[in-house]
């Protein structure tokens, strides 16, 4: 990053290109840290030259991600692409209806995960990051919501 962003009243972001890697707010580490959420960790941002670190702003570090568990036939894909150099299956939806993952997948999961399957279009790639009704909950009731986009999965 170029500079520390002006919050305002937002306490999350994304960069452009990195759809599933979030920053956070201290505000939004505080609560959720507070709420023991399990399946997170925060770590410090350098600017882009790597010499010094930003204040107020922190990476939302996920590192654990879902067992498999997507189950595309039950939603709307519009292309399955692989990519040519490593193999991975990418899923390309056309945005009707909600994505379906079987209940075992999450079952021993923390309140937050990463998709072990990737979705994207043409060179765009992301994991879908997953959350419980407890983190959706804490985020609501903290009125940290704003610049988030939430979307309810089918549990089969």
């Amino acid at each position: 990053m170029k500079k520390a962003p002006k919050w305002g009243k937002r306490h999350f972001m994304e960069l452009n290109w990195i759809g599933d890697e979030l920053f956070v707010s201290d505000t939004a580490r505080n609560i959720l840290e507070k709420a023991n959420i399990t399946g997170i960790d925060f770590c410090p941002v350098k600017n882009k030259n790597g010499m010094e670190y930003f204040e107020g702003i922190h990476q939302l570090v996920i590192p654990n991600l879902a067992k498999n568990g997507f189950v595309p036939e039950r939603t709307s894909i519009r292309k399955i692409t692989n990519c040519p150099r490593c193999g991975q299956t990418k899923y390309v939806t056309d945005g009707i209806g909600m994505l379906a993952f079987r209940k075992e997948c999450f079952h021993d999961a923390p309140d937050v995960v990463k998709s072990s399957e990737c979705f994207g279009a043409d060179h765009y790639i992301t994991r879908i990051i997953l959350v419980r009704q407890k983190v959706y909950r804490t985020i609501l009731e903290n009125k940290l919501e704003r610049s988030l986009v939430f979307e309810p999965i089918l549990l089969l």
